[in-house]
């Protein structure tokens, strides 16, 4: 751990080279603190991690967070939701009829749309149009994230 100078002895230096190594070694402390986090939260995985997955099973949840409680702490498991949609499954289904014209092709190739039809629409729509583009949606999840809680009383 680097000793911190007063705002005082720092303002009185002429040099920025102080500056410089003073955010030098705290970047490399910082770099050091963030892999030790790292580190844990990869035991935490390990340790709980199977107790973890048996209750995003149990809860039919792949996504999302799940909560562990054991002595007056809670462990949070989180793991991100990513949807990607097909984008030519998407363009078939929205345009309703392939362009025949060789000047409509030609134009394709200089064209770029991007389909996406949000989480919270997607959650909204009926089950018919959900079976509709559903072969146009994948579904992938993150890293499992961790966060420990002291509970209160």
């Amino acid at each position: 751990m680097i000793t911190r100078p007063t705002i005082e002895n720092l303002i009185s230096k002429e040099d920025v080279s102080e500056f410089y190594q003073i955010i030098r070694m705290l970047e490399i402390e910082q770099a050091a603190i963030k892999d030790k986090i790292s580190w844990v939260k990869k035991v935490l995985h390990l340790k709980y991690g199977e107790a973890v997955f048996a209750k995003r099973q149990a809860l039919g949840k792949n996504t999302g967070v799940i909560h562990i409680e054991e002595a007056e702490y809670r462990l949070d498991c989180y793991i991100d939701k990513k949807v990607e949609w097909q984008q030519k499954q998407l363009a078939q289904l929205l345009s309703g009829n392939e362009i025949d014209t060789k000047l409509a092709q030609k134009l394709k190739r200089y064209t770029a749309v991007t389909y996406n039809i949000p989480e919270l629409k997607y959650n909204k729509m009926d089950e018919e149009l959900k079976a509709l583009v559903a072969q146009a949606r994948v579904v992938k999840t993150g890293n499992p994230n961790y966060k420990i809680t002291k509970l209160e009383g």
